[in-house]
């Protein structure tokens, strides 16, 4: 009973090259559908327009506004929230903690974490408007040693500290 369902897993090594290299050849086989793609955001990105334009469906987390909008991206099956839902979540979150009013984020700089402390602040002043953003440093994506982008939060004294990044599987 049922189909056999073969996987076929490819290891796009987080270049966005080989990331396309990859999602070209899923389209050209004509796969059913791809279930994750690259932990890599900008070679993510590049991989749903292949698969898009392939009309394969993507099944999978992709939580930024762009791939919310079902119309563009027909074919992508988000799994998780949407960045807007999840921060407009931690805004909500904030303000029943009226401990938390000085909040400083910590970014990767990514455009997906960039959209991300785009949100909160936007949520931040429509929900809690007595809360701010009293500090933003950024890190370079796979820093090692932040201790001074740490110090620099440490000055501005938050209540909370967001690090928005985007995290590597090795």
């Amino acid at each position: 009973a049922g189909h056999e369902i073969k996987i076929d897993i490819q290891d796009d090594a987080g270049d966005p090259t080989k990331a396309v290299g990859v999602a070209n050849q899923f389209a050209s086989k004509k796969v059913a559908g791809v279930v994750t793609l690259s932990y890599n955001p900008s070679a993510a990105a590049q991989q749903i327009a292949v698969l898009t334009k392939a009309k394969v469906p993507y099944i999978g987390s992709r939580g930024e506004t762009e791939y919310q909008d079902t119309k563009k991206y027909p074919y992508t099956f988000n799994v998780s929230s949407s960045q807007i839902d999840n921060f407009k979540a931690l805004a909500a979150w904030i303000a029943k903690h009226k401990e938390i009013r000085k909040i400083a984020i910590m970014s990767d700089g990514l455009p997906s974490n960039e959209e991300g402390s785009s949100l909160i602040t936007d949520n931040l002043k429509s929900t809690v408007p007595d809360a701010s953003i009293v500090k933003k440093v950024s890190i370079a994506p796979g820093a090692v040693d932040v201790s001074a982008q740490v110090t620099e939060l440490k000055g501005a004294n938050p209540d909370l500290v967001l690090v928005l990044g985007t995290f590597a599987f090795t």
